[in-house]
């Protein structure tokens, strides 16, 4: 018996791994199924194996700008820090962008600007002007909310003539898949231009907590850009203005050199790419994106280039967007070039072309700068409702608006728990990709809520309360809670709430060999009886010597089929007539299956021409 467990948690986990991994919010829906699914997912070890099972670049889950906001009181909050989270995650998404219909800007850093982000965290740099320290730096895993603060910079070299940058990277480098690095040791690469020192390179160590003594190359002279700079192999690059050029620094040798730009691009913007070890850039010109590669690491210096792809945006972006040239203005590691247009902001996938139009709540998309994209791998972290016991419905969002044919799109999922003893209950609807607020009821369920499967009735879901003789009603569409007592000869231990002939409620409970049927009675101000409708009994039904196990009984709501369980397997007995089907041989009750879920759906085959 134990072994045939393991196999069916082993399948089960093999077909969790294979989700896709673009759309976190589906394990997300997988760990509510059962409490057994939930505790796969939420195992640390499943984030790495489900990492690793996909050999994959992590997904961008939102980017950051830097915003110029004009309407600020004081200069420190001109500047503003904003994460925005892609469609790609919506679970991750819920984390930052506003429940309120109001404009507020989702975790605003005002008086920083971002930096960079790698490896699955996020570089913030403060700006020396008011009350604001002189270039703080402040790591953040935007996914745990996580902030390190770095020490000041020794001998703080100013004035900063010519711009700087920054770039954060895992400290363990090719030696790590950077799947799960997010909580490791990391570095931070400062590099500066100033009057005194010229070119010049700091590195900080989270292992050593200090920054190491200052690298510099008098010989080099450009604007530093305020950009993310890409890594490639052990080496990190930075884009210089006047004159243009591409900074390199060695991780290893800590050592500075230039890089020329193709000359046919040394005035327009662009961004520096990467891709399978090489360096690349990316450009707009009219309609038309440019992409360009070259060695990483080329061994006689040679800075020639070579233009990779040539991608018409026509056949990409919409008509609107293309009424004036577009400016490219970030890349993802995960080959995803970055696009600001007249018609907002725009994704492109190098590798499949795919188009995603980002959200974003402003309207001046002008007035952005610096776009940070975000990437990581994000595995749900599920916390179990604080009660010992609690229930769940799934069901179709459009509820009495629907026929149910092909329902399955938007769904709600209310959860009924008892974490201090009055019941409460929260839903989820897919379509506002969040939880509602909790709503606690004056009924108190001490022994929390019976997980067995409820009853959706009318416009209403009914819950079984443990050891207490009732069921908690909710009503979805006023939200009113209410108990509805069972009858005094009824008990709770080896029962399922059914539906009627009439679609009412009603109740199935197994006593010796024994089915028992109730059908609920309501009358006026909501008085209500419950009537023995039939008794039916399984030894005239079920086959000889079978063994009933009186800890298992399950319905199949609106077919009028019972479920009883046996040692012997499972079986379906249909109420009108009367017939019985086995469903499987594992054994049911305390020492195999305890409840069941029916699942009901129209199929029909996709016949491939």
């Amino acid at each position: 018996m134990e072994a045939t467990q393991l196999n069916m948690e082993d399948l089960v986990e093999e077909i969790l791994l294979r989700f896709p991994p673009e759309d976190p919010a589906s394990l997300v829906r997988a760990a509510l199924v059962c409490k057994g699914w939930h505790r796969l997912i939420s195992n640390p070890n499943f984030g790495c194996m489900f990492r690793e099972f996909h050999h994959r670049t992590p997904t961008m889950l939102g980017f950051m700008y830097n915003l110029i906001d004009d309407a600020a009181s004081s200069f420190e909050d001109k500047f503003v820090s904003c994460l925005v989270p892609t469609s790609a995650c919506r679970q991750f998404r819920r984390r930052f962008v506003p429940k309120t219909s109001s404009f507020q800007r989702p975790g605003p850093r005002c008086g920083w600007t971002a930096l960079d982000s790698r490896h699955g965290r996020v570089l913030l740099h403060s700006l020396p002007w008011g009350n604001v320290p002189a270039y703080n730096m402040i790591v953040w895993n935007p996914v745990t909310d996580e902030q390190l603060e770095l020490p000041q910079q020794p001998q703080d070299p100013k004035p900063y003539n010519w711009g700087f940058s920054a770039a954060m990277l895992c400290a363990l480098g090719g030696s790590c898949s950077h799947h799960d690095c997010h909580q490791d040791s990391f570095r931070v690469v400062f590099v500066c231009h100033s009057a005194k020192q010229g070119m010049f390179a700091r590195v900080y160590s989270s292992e050593s907590g200090t920054w190491n003594e200052l690298a510099s190359k008098k010989h080099i002279y450009g604007s530093l850009r305020v950009e993310p700079g890409v890594l490639v192999g052990n080496a990190l690059y930075f884009r210089l203005d006047h004159p243009f050029l591409i900074l390199k620094y060695d991780l290893s040798s800590h050592e500075m050199c230039e890089i020329q730009v193709p000359a046919t691009i040394r005035f327009q913007e662009f961004v520096l790419t990467m891709s399978k070890d090489c360096l690349g850039l990316v450009a707009v010109e009219d309609s038309k994106l440019y992409l360009w590669s070259k060695e990483a690491s080329p061994a006689n210096g040679d800075d020639r280039w070579a233009r990779s792809r040539v991608v018409e945006l026509v056949t990409l972006l919409p008509a609107d967007a293309l009424s004036t040239s577009p400016i490219v203005c970030g890349f993802a590691e995960a080959g995803v070039v970055i696009l600001r247009t007249v018609d907002g902001l725009f994704t492109i996938n190098l590798k499949s072309d795919q188009v995603t139009k980002l959200e974003y709540d402003g309207e001046d998309h002008g007035s952005l700068w610096n776009i940070v994209p975000y990437i990581s791998f994000y595995t749900p972290q599920l916390s179990m409702p604080d009660s010992n016991t609690f229930n769940a419905a799934v069901l179709c969002a459009a509820h009495g608006a629907c026929d149910h044919l092909d329902c399955h799109h938007g769904f709600l999922i209310v959860l009924v728990d008892s974490p201090t003893g009055n019941i409460r209950v929260q839903v989820y609807s897919s379509e506002a990709e969040g939880w509602s607020e909790p709503i606690s009821s004056i009924h108190s369920a001490n022994d929390g809520v019976k997980m067995t499967p409820p009853a959706l009735v009318g416009n209403a879901l009914y819950f079984v309360i443990d050891e207490s003789q009732g069921i908690f009603k909710y009503e979805l569409s006023t939200q009113n809670m209410s108990i509805i007592q069972l009858p005094s000869d009824f008990t709770v231990d080896c029962s399922v709430l059914t539906t009627v002939e009439n679609g009412g409620l009603g109740l199935a409970s197994l006593e010796d060999s024994t089915l028992n049927l109730w059908s609920m009675q309501t009358g006026p101000e909501e008085y209500v009886r419950w009537e023995k409708i039939r008794v039916i009994q399984l030894q005239t039904l079920l086959p000889v010597n079978v063994t009933i196990s009186y800890g298992f009984v399950g319905f199949v709501h609106c077919t009028g089929v019972v479920l009883v369980g046996a040692k012997e397997g499972l079986f379906s007995i249909e109420l009108k007539s009367q017939c019985v089907r086995k469903l499987c041989d594992e054994a049911c009750g305390y020492d195999g299956i305890l409840c069941v879920f029916p699942f009901m759906s129209f199929y029909t085959p996709e016949l491939i021409i």
